[in-house]
This record gives C-alpha cells, sequence and structure tokens, in this order.
C-alpha cells in the first residue's frame, strides 16, 4: 500500500519572502515614510537635512506610483474570492500617531538626535521588511488609494484599491510584495 503525496508545506508562492519581494518593500517603506520626510524637509534647519529628507520624500512618492503603475503588469490577474472584507485605515492612523509625530518635534536636531533616528529607521525597517506592515502606508491615502483586510480563500490578504469591494465578491487582483493590488473595476 502507498501512502499518499504529502502536500508542500509553507506559504503559497505569492507570500513567500523572497527578494523581490523584500525589495518591493523596501520600496513601501520609503513611500510610507515620504510624508514625515516631506514634513522633515519643511522643518528642520540646515539645507543639507532639508534636501536630503525632500529627495527621500519626492523619491518614497515616486517609488509608490512606479509600484501602483506597474503592479498591474508584474504577474497575471487572478481571481480571489472575498468572502469578508474590513477597511484598516485605523492601523495608518496608528502609524501617524506612533511612528510619525515624535520625528516632527525638533526643528534643529543635534548629530546625537539623527543618530537617534537612524538606529530607529534601521528597527523599524527590520520590522516593515520581514513583517506584512506594507498595508500601513499613508502616502497610498494621499495619492486616493486604500487598504482593506480581506478574507480569500480562508486567509487573510491586504487590498490595495481606489474602492474597497463589498463580500461576498470575486475580485482581480495581481499580488505584490504581499499585497493584493486591484485592478479593472474599482481600482482606478
Amino acid at each position: 500500500m502507498t501512502s499518499p503525496p504529502l502536500e508542500a508545506g509553507g506559504p503559497p508562492a505569492d507570500h513567500y519572502d523572497g527578494k523581490a519581494t523584500i525589495a518591493a518593500r523596501v520600496q513601501l517603506l520609503l513611500s510610507a515614510y515620504a510624508p514625515l520626510f516631506a514634513i522633515l524637509a519643511i522643518r528642520f534647519q540646515g539645507t543639507t537635512l532639508k534636501w536630503v529628507c525632500g529627495v527621500l520624500a519626492g523619491v518614497g512618492v515616486a517609488h509608490l506610483i512606479v509600484v501602483l503603475a506597474i503592479a498591474p503588469h508584474l504577474s497575471a490577474a487572478r481571481p480571489y474570492p472575498v468572502a469578508d472584507v474590513d477597511d484598516v485605515s485605523g492601523e495608518v492612523a496608528g502609524f501617524l500617531v506612533a511612528y510619525l509625530l515624535p520625528f516632527v518635534t525638533i526643528p534643529s536636531p543635534s548629530v546625537d538626535d539623527i543618530m537617534g533616528y537612524i538606529i530607529f529607521a534601521t528597527v523599524v525597517a527590520a520590522i516593515f521588511i520581514r513583517s506584512n506592515l506594507a498595508q500601513i502606508n499613508p502616502t497610498l491615502y494621499l495619492i486616493g488609494w486604500r487598504v482593506a483586510s480581506v478574507q480569500v480563500n480562508g486567509c487573510s490578504r491586504y487590498l490595495v484599491c481606489r474602492r474597497i469591494p463589498r463580500a461576498p465578491t470575486t475580485i482581480r487582483c495581481r499580488s505584490y510584495a504581499g499585497l493584493l493590488i486591484r485592478i479593472g473595476a474599482g481600482s482606478g
């Protein structure tokens, strides 16, 4: 008598944290902090700090726009059956208070302040890149997109879309950095 074949383990192929997913999450991290960099470019004193923060803000927004423009062309769109939908805007509001507000209080940071910012940014980057925090991105909301948590085949996924769908439904999306990006109807 033969044993039944074992099923493959691990996350689905579109959840795997490969090099491409990590690179994509770095881009999403930079775009998530673009509003902070813009605020710092305005508030900081000193031409170099203003310039560096302004460039980081611009690059962050540009990356997100490119991601949203090219993601529909990166992989084949698939239908995803959505059983439940929850708006996750509240997570972005918590992000703003917890991570952005402390940075905008010092207009002229000392070298020690800047070193502290760099250490903090390194820790946030490590967590953001290795976890599923890509959905916490205020820049998405600034450019007219939204994020929802959707139940797809019994798994919770994050959906980036222009309009949040009503469940139950089937949506056409592409997977990018662990997120689903809705294309076609309702995506813009």
